[in-house]
């Protein structure tokens, strides 16, 4: 299941750009500019963190919003150095005062560090591992060390939560999930096998062949030759 995070911001292109920057990782990105629209999310939508400009929505009708008995996880942005906004971001449960401008990627590291406080299982953080490995498992050059680095965590330690759950490890994990997109591209496309593999992040065609038979049991030709052609009418 994804994290659920709340960014309030009064400029969209930057909201925008932090949205598209969490796509890799299993978070849900809601986004609002005005007071109004804020306000109606954090009444309706289970959170886990809230990044609020202050400019937008203040601290009191945070507060008065915030509707779920769990209280989501608050990072503030200002625009000025504000004691006492400080102080009060404190006492509303901010971990974070942020100054304005502040870069996606701090964001999303700041962000990322909260999310995983706030789990007490590391189950939670190996399901988060498993959703980047499908959606980026096209990249050939994905690895261990590119996962760790994306969450801010030690290769070992990405190691360990990917074959203490029910995954299997990164190579089993990483290879289920190129296997599944190419089992689909095999049975609803007519792409030769060279641009299947290359679409799915494998190096080679024989590759692709390898690890499928492996995996499926049949090969990749073998497995597409299986496929019902959708309307075809049987006599």
């Amino acid at each position: 299941m994804a994290s659920s995070i709340l960014i309030v911001d009064r400029d969209d292109n930057w909201a925008r750009a932090v949205a598209e920057a969490f796509v890799p990782y299993l978070v849900s990105v809601h986004s609002a500019s005005c007071a109004v629209v804020a306000a109606s999310i954090l009444r309706r939508a289970a959170l886990e963190l809230v990044v609020l400009d202050a400019g937008v929505l203040s601290l009191e009708l945070y507060s008065l919003n915030v509707c779920s008995r769990k209280r989501p996880g608050l990072i503030v942005t200002t625009a000025a150095q504000d004691y006492h906004l400080a102080v009060a971001s404190l006492r509303a449960g901010a971990t974070d005062v942020l100054l304005r401008p502040v870069e996606p990627t701090e964001l999303i590291g700041r962000v990322n560090e909260k999310l995983e406080e706030s789990i007490s299982s590391p189950h939670y953080l190996g399901r988060r591992l498993d959703g980047f490995l499908r959606e980026n498992h096209h990249w050939s050059d994905l690895n261990l060390s590119k996962l760790s680095s994306a969450f801010g965590i030690s290769a070992s330690y990405a190691s360990l939560l990917l074959r203490d759950g029910s995954w299997g490890g990164f190579r089993a994990r990483l290879a289920y999930h190129r296997v599944e997109k190419a089992k689909h591209m095999l049975i609803t496309t007519d792409e030769p096998l060279y641009l299947i593999a290359d679409e799915c992040g494998f190096t080679s065609p024989s590759r692709l062949s390898e690890t499928f038979t492996r995996t499926v049991g049949v090969s990749p030709k073998r497995y597409r030759a299986r496929r019902v052609i959708p309307n075809e009418r049987t006599e």
